[in-house]
């Protein structure tokens, strides 16, 4: 997925254009020790609490792996493009 298209689709999804600032602030929710990676765990707490459900760990490794850019086991913020992409399928 192209990043025009990533901002179509969570343009339909929210009713308007995200910015690149939306984008890191979001990103900043799911990073919630700071250090610039959404790890399975931190994934898992943002999704129990935000949306509502608990995700078995294989799903929440199932959706870290699909953003993963890097195959060091976390999602970068360019990954979180991808990831973003999955939570609003999820939540």
């Amino acid at each position: 997925m192209e990043y025009t298209e990533f901002e179509d689709m969570m343009a339909s999804q929210i009713g308007e254009p995200m910015t690149g600032d939306d984008l890191k602030f979001y990103f900043k929710k799911f990073d919630q020790n700071g250090d610039g990676f959404i790890t399975s765990d931190e994934l898992a707490l943002v999704m129990k609490t935000f949306g509502g459900k608990s995700y078995s760990k294989k799903e929440i490794d199932d959706m870290i792996v699909e953003a993963d850019t890097d195959s060091d086991g976390k999602v970068s913020y360019e990954g979180g493009l991808c990831l973003c992409f999955l939570l609003v399928a999820l939540i």
